[in-house]
């Protein structure tokens, strides 16, 4: 019998669960997209083509669906910083952080949803507080070489790709053409170049930012 002809070893139990949790998972992501995490959960079993009742298999209630979510997105920020550590330079390390977290709510564009709810709902649970030292690291590293202004902090670095998400909205070509130049603008505008104002209030502490984030309720 020739291979082309030859019966495919049907799939496991275990291949079958590991499949209908990574279409929950999709399917959650791109309908909190579109709706908020207080979307129905049916509208999501659907979405990924499972029974409701595989849903609550995989994930008891919403919260536990959203925090799964949640650490699908952690782990793509612990690769990214991994790879910003070992970048050449600390203006490197900038860009492709900028960059980096553009690519990650390109893939998942449920990120800001998904965060917001996390603060609100779990503030304990915070596997991003060890991102705080390597971006400060960064920071100083990028002083070091002169090529980071200096009234810039490692909290400004952190949040200031955030504010081109919402080009990504936009349809093409108006997508690429604002999210390149408000991407420019936003890199030039960390540059310790002459002519740069001084920043207005003082920068803001990893405990103040964690105080004052994301207070209201979740964009929908």
């Amino acid at each position: 019998m020739s291979r082309a002809r030859a019966a495919r070893r049907p799939p496991t139990s275990r291949e079958d669960a590991l499949r209908n949790r990574t279409d929950l998972l999709r399917a959650a992501g791109e309908r909190i997209a579109l709706h908020g995490t207080a979307v129905p959960l049916d509208e999501i079993a659907r979405a990924a083509g499972v029974s409701s009742g595989t849903l609550y298999r995989n994930f008891a209630s919403r919260h536990d669906l959203v925090r799964a979510l949640y650490d699908v997105l952690v782990d793509r920020f612990d690769a990214l910083v991994a790879e910003l550590l070992v970048a050449p330079s600390g203006w490197d390390a900038i860009v492709g952080y900028v960059d980096g977290v553009i690519a990650i709510a390109t893939e998942h564009p449920e990120l800001a949803q998904v965060f917001t709810y996390m603060r609100r709902e779990e503030p304990g649970y915070r596997p991003g507080d060890q991102w705080v030292e390597p971006a400060e690291r960064v920071a100083e590293r990028a002083h070091r070489e002169g090529s980071l202004r200096t009234d810039v902090t490692a909290t400004d670095l952190t949040y200031l790709p955030h504010l081109l998400v919402p080009m990504l909205r936009w349809v093409e070509p108006q997508r690429h053409v604002l999210l390149a130049r408000m991407r420019a603008l936003l890199l030039d505008a960390l540059r310790p170049l002459d002519g740069h104002g001084e920043l207005p209030e003082q920068p803001l502490s990893v405990a103040e930012l964690r105080a004052g984030a994301f207070s209201g309720t979740s964009p929908r």
